[in-house]
């Protein structure tokens, strides 16, 4: 696997996903990938919500169709609490109308699963960029 180019010491980020599984491997990858990297992890959207109110993380990381809070409704909450949150869903779902909420309330990138990890990475090095 490529490296990345950007050292994301101070760099924190909050995962979401509901499935133990993804989220371990999504977890696993990105630690071994960003080995300076803070990881939050949750298993749904209000989880996720709470994390984020309580560490502020630069990144956001998130499945869209997860119980008790979906990621979109999550997102939307973000966005009102920072609206320069960076957010990018990890989703099986690729309907239109995923998409287009997505876009709508301002998710930054949007990865199919499975996941693509080259291009996750590729996605992360580029936020990273912004944020240098």
């Amino acid at each position: 696997m490529q490296q990345p180019r950007l050292s994301f010491n101070d760099v924190s980020l909050l995962l979401v996903e509901d499935e133990i599984e993804s989220r371990e491997m999504l977890a696993r990858m990105l630690s071994l990938n960003y080995p300076g990297i803070r990881i939050y992890t949750a298993d749904d959207g209000r989880a996720g919500l709470e994390l984020y109110r309580q560490y502020q993380p630069d990144l956001v990381v998130t499945d869209i169709n997860m119980p008790q809070m979906n990621g979109i409704a999550m997102a939307r909450e973000i966005k009102q609490l920072n609206p320069d949150a960076t957010i990018v869903a990890v989703t099986a779902h690729s309907e239109t109308a995923y998409l287009m909420n997505a876009i709508e309330i301002g998710m930054d990138h949007y990865i199919l699963k499975p996941v693509n990890y080259p291009e996750l990475f590729r996605v992360l090095d580029r936020v990273g960029e912004k944020s240098h």
